[in-house]
């Protein structure tokens, strides 16, 4: 489904626990990349959390910005990392905006997991290139505009 997206800091090479969003323990002293390919997922970042634990981060899923892994070192803090992640705006944010960005130059994001992610498009218009039929779809209270060429997006517009 082609290249994964990740963007890891410093954490992800320090020693610490993994555990699933929902808290239970996966391992220690793993390759949080493979765990979250071996879950499925292929569209992720790592993203460090502020203070008081800004030595561990969350592993979510881009667009959605949904929690899929923990790394810190003690299973109890899950609950109030995943509590401190949450309060971090993302959605029309510059972050959301590198997520899509990056995406669309790796070719990861398809129309299905566009739906996926944020749900339909406010509006789907269709528009031609060449041979080829583009279809455009507007997300307005994103401020996005994604153009998809057989299903992949090839390009995108930031909009107030």
């Amino acid at each position: 489904m082609g290249i994964v997206l990740a963007m890891f800091s410093t954490v992800a090479a320090q020693k610490k626990g993994v555990y699933h969003a929902q808290g239970k323990f996966i391992c220690e002293k793993c390759a949080v990349k493979q765990v979250a390919l071996d879950s499925g997922y292929r569209n992720y970042a790592l993203r460090s959390l502020p203070d008081p634990y800004q030595e561990n981060a969350v592993l979510y899923e881009c667009l959605s910005n949904k929690p899929i892994l923990v790394v810190n070192n003690k299973s109890a803090l899950v609950q109030d990392e995943l509590s401190a992640f949450k309060k971090i705006p993302y959605h029309n944010t510059d972050l959301f905006f590198d997520d899509v960005k990056k995406m669309v130059k790796e070719k990861t994001l398809f129309d299905i997991f566009l739906v996926k992610a944020i749900g339909r498009p406010s509006s789907v218009s269709e528009t031609s290139a060449g041979r080829d039929k583009i279809k455009v779809w507007a997300y307005s209270k994103l401020g996005l505009t994604v153009y998809f060429l057989d299903g992949v997006a090839i390009r995108y517009d930031r909009h107030a």
